[in-house]
């Protein structure tokens, strides 16, 4: 029997791929939405095996918050994060934890209808086998700033953003020293060696713009 799914995405023309594609190839699409608030309604009369949400749904709440809540609806839901953000903490630090057992897949990553197919038939594993639910864990995923803890991210995001140090010290209530060693420290994480011909600060702003899927984050550097 075809797993039946629900996707939320606010983007038209990527829901309507989306849905298409996996229709094409199996999968049972009982509704598709851009909006949270319309997906809080369906999901419960419509009652998918796995739900398909983008992180980011525009304004208002994001895709994790959402889940947080249809899974307090619906605990037996599985759950596929499908986003552009290949780091779910660039939609911002202060996003709660994904939910347990829920897959994240950066779109960049689908190299094709295979990756999201296994990923649904995981999230799906989370309504067959209750005993499996304990020991379920969010999906890994492989990104260059995974390992940078919550305070080197929110660093970051303002070094590519443009302020100086000076700045991000009054902007997190730090000594600009302080900021100068978080900035080493990223620098050294990211396996960025120090170079007199190449700007760090450039770097690193086109590392975090990369990873947000800006396109010309190698030829254009921030102003």
């Amino acid at each position: 029997m075809a797993i039946t799914v629900g996707v939320v995405e606010d983007e038209a023309f990527a829901r309507t791929a989306l849905t298409t594609s996996l229709r094409a190839h199996g999968f049972h699409v009982v509704f598709d939405t851009d909006t949270a608030s319309q997906a809080v309604e369906l999901f419960p009369v419509r009652r998918p095996e796995v739900g398909i949400i983008d992180i980011h749904l525009g304004g208002g709440p994001s895709g994790v918050d959402l889940a947080l809540r249809l899974r307090q609806l619906l605990p037996s839901l599985g759950l596929v994060f499908l986003t552009s953000f290949d780091e779910p903490r660039l939609l911002g630090t202060s996003l709660p934890p994904l939910p347990l057992g829920s897959v994240y897949l950066a779109k960049s990553a689908v190299s094709s209808m295979r990756t999201l197919a296994d990923a649904i038939r995981q999230a799906a594993a989370w309504n067959e086998d209750s005993s499996h639910r304990a020991t379920v864990h969010e999906a890994r995923h492989s990104t260059e700033l995974a390992e940078l803890t919550t305070s080197q991210l929110d660093t970051l995001r303002l070094v590519a953003a443009g302020l100086s140090n000076a700045e991000i010290a009054r902007r997190r209530v730090v000594r600009e020293k302080a900021v100068e060693l978080t900035i080493s420290r990223i620098a050294k994480r990211l396996g960025l060696e120090p170079d007199a011909a190449r700007n760090q600060r450039v770097h690193l702003a086109r590392v975090y713009l990369r990873t947000l899927g800006a396109k010309d984050a190698d030829e254009s550097p921030p102003t």
